[in-house]
């Protein structure tokens, strides 16, 4: 199994940052430069991906075509939007990856390369929660979400600018900060139900940005960081 050779980290990779409103070429390009001279150091990942704008201009276009979806069928839309940008960035780190998407428990079972890329995997939550199942299938503490904002904050950064920064949360303040209930899409650092996981199964979550790689960096080797610290 994959975490017996070298330290393991998980990473949910935000669709934000993948492919926003088009493949971000430029970050991909340098994420995947960033990951090959780690695997060199030793390290080994998994890496979630998001489903971005793929999802969300989907998902708006079933909701101008059937007027209420059902957010299960939503998730179904973004879960499979997850799968293609997962592609893109396994074929990136070809050969040195394992050559199946991740989509299930039972695949994680095979992985002997040093990179592995995952996705959704079913409907009812993100693939914060992916990585936070990933983490507990494997026995590890710690997932890494990296995506647009760099920290949590006390509010909705997109409609409060100003609002403070938190390095550092328990499970329970974080909760009270979030929406108890999963909705495609939400805005949330961590979703509500990969939240309480991870708090059920005593794993830590980091908050990071994704485009600050050398920040990233610190994090993997055990450094002084910018981020939140959620557990």
């Amino acid at each position: 199994m994959l975490k017996r050779r070298g330290e393991l980290h998980i990473i949910a990779l935000g669709g934000s940052i993948v492919a926003p409103d088009g493949i971000n070429l430029s970050f991909l390009k340098r994420f995947r430069a960033f990951v090959r001279a780690e695997v060199r150091r030793g390290h080994r990942f998994i890496i979630v991906t998001g489903g971005g704008g793929i999802a969300r201009t989907y998902q708006k276009a079933a909701r101008v075509l059937d007027g209420n979806p059902p957010n299960v069928e939503l998730d179904a839309i973004g879960t499979r939007a997850t799968r293609l940008n997962a592609e893109l960035v396994r074929v990136m780190f070809w050969p040195n990856v394992h050559p199946d998407v991740v989509d299930s428990p039972e695949k994680l079972l095979h992985i002997t390369q040093p990179i592995a890329v995952a996705a959704g995997w079913m409907p009812g939550y993100s693939t914060d929660t992916v990585g936070v199942r990933i983490a507990e299938e494997l026995g590890e503490k710690r997932v890494i979400i990296a995506g647009s904002p760099a920290f949590v904050h006390e509010k909705d950064i997109r409609k409060f600018p100003k609002a403070a920064a938190l390095p550092a949360l328990t499970w329970p303040e974080y909760l009270d900060l979030i929406p108890r209930r999963w909705v495609p899409g939400m805005p949330a650092p961590v979703d509500p139900v990969a939240a309480r996981r991870a708090a059920r199964m005593g794993i830590g979550i980091c908050v990071i940005s994704a485009s600050n790689l050398p920040n990233m960096r610190r994090l993997l080797n055990g450094e002084r960081y910018r981020g939140t610290n959620i557990a």
